[in-house]
């Protein structure tokens, strides 16, 4: 994705820098204003590639494990987050991120608002993705450690990722268009 920046995207610290609740640490430079179009790069390179990749390496240490029922449903679970997960970064780096590097639009409240349903959404999905982590770990015969811990600790640095990347949307990225018109409420 090609959204110019008013500074170098690298300046930018990895996810967990802002652990003592200081937005602008996520952000970037010390206290200095950043653009949302270098904010949305910093999302797509740090959070949205980092999700890929940790997706790919989450699927490959389930497809290690000796089969069984829980690690087939956490795979299967995994694997349809993996696809709802990647539609919706996509929906942010195709129609939201140039929309907001171009200052915003008359559809940009809606597309927030429906950006924002979709991270609740997710939440969901993690509750459920810990629980067949929690099955796969207490399901006789427990599967080896030797493959159980990597995958757990990725599990959780990826889900603390998820958490924090749409934290930082919904707190910074999405402020600016706040008073944006959204879609009159149904009935």
């Amino acid at each position: 994705m090609n959204i110019p920046t008013a500074r170098p995207i690298g300046a930018l610290p990895r996810a967990g820098a802002a652990a003592d609740g200081d937005a602008r640490a996520h952000a970037g430079v010390r206290g200095a204003q950043t653009t949302g179009a270098s904010l949305a790069e910093h999302i797509v390179e740090r959070f949205h590639e980092g999700h890929r990749r940790d997706l790919a390496a989450l699927q490959g240490l389930l497809a290690a494990l000796p089969p069984s029922p829980p690690a087939m449903a956490m795979a299967r679970h995994l694997a349809a987050f993996a696809a709802e997960l990647e539609r919706h970064m996509f929906k942010e780096e195709m129609r939201l991120f140039p929309m907001i590097d171009q200052g915003g639009n008359a559809l940009i409240g809606v597309l927030i608002d429906d950006i924002t349903r979709e991270h609740a959404a997710h939440e969901a999905t993690v509750a459920t993705l810990r629980a067949l982590h929690q099955a796969l770990l207490h399901e006789p015969p427990a599967p080896p450690v030797a493959t159980t811990a990597p995958l757990g600790a990725l599990l959780e640095r990826f889900l603390t990722e998820l958490a924090e990347h749409a934290a930082l949307e919904e707190t910074q990225l999405f402020a600016p268009f706040a008073a944006a018109p959204r879609r009159p409420p149904p009935g």
